[in-house]
């Protein structure tokens, strides 16, 4: 991989874990007509595109933690929450702590067939508005419900918004068997293409010495295939 990329994501990852941590506010206490606040990182299946390591974290209750995108491309995060069953949702508001979206998206499943085709509200902010909650009344029963963001400042080979906390509300009672949260192994299942596509590399380095074959076109042969297993073992270092 080269230095300077490197170099670049282990000061995204600091930036991100320990400027921001530092400035965020304080959590404003809840309407108490909301309900409570759900323990949805126990119950919902979630999932984000592209993927996120520390789902749970969104969910603590601690504004100096962050579910952190997998690393790779500038964009616009989303996340699915998918409930087991439906529920009477009244509030949803998210602290972002840097990229910040500044036009967002959240859907809903009215139904249960997934298809987060209802629209909840659509936002833009004439600022960005960092390190403090925004609320978006839901007041519907909902199977779950999809948070895009639209618009935005990404980080480098990041997506936006760096999420701190996301809290959702309702005055119904959940008591389900916990989900797996199944977006934090998607960051790990790349790694580990990654490292799989490695390996083969390394086995193919151990066979360039007698790769050499006699002839003119099979040495023009052999050294166009490895010029090509450079190229690739580049794009995934």
């Amino acid at each position: 991989m080269n230095f300077c990329v490197l170099l670049a994501e282990c000061l995204l990852i600091g930036f991100t874990l320990g400027v921001f941590a530092a400035d965020t506010e304080q959590s404003k206490p809840a309407d108490p007509a909301w309900g409570n606040p759900l323990p949805w990182s126990r119950f919902a299946e979630v999932s984000t595109l592209p993927g996120m390591q520390g789902i749970a974290l969104l969910n603590d209750g601690d504004l100096t933690t962050k579910g952190m995108w997998c690393l790779g491309a500038e964009g616009s995060g989303e996340l699915t929450f998918k409930f087991p069953q439906p529920l009477e949702v009244s509030m949803f508001r998210f602290l972002q702590t840097g990229s910040p979206a500044t036009k967002y998206r959240l859907n809903a499943d009215p139904d249960g067939k997934g298809s987060y085709d209802t629209l909840i509200k659509e936002q833009v902010d004439e600022k960005p508005v960092i390190n403090q909650f925004i609320a978006i009344p839901v007041v519907k029963k909902v199977h779950g419900l999809k948070f895009t963001a639209l618009e935005g400042q990404a980080g480098y080979r990041a997506p936006f918004p760096i999420l701190a906390e996301i809290e959702i509300y309702s005055k119904d009672k959940v008591s389900v068997p916990a989900a797996q949260v199944k977006a934090d192994s998607e960051c790990s299942k790349r790694k580990g293409f990654r490292n799989e596509i490695k390996k083969v590399f390394a086995s193919m380095g151990k066979m360039r010495k007698p790769f050499i074959i006699s002839g003119l076109n099979k040495i023009v042969v052999a050294k166009t295939f490895l010029t090509f297993s450079y190229f690739l073992q580049s794009l995934f270092s």
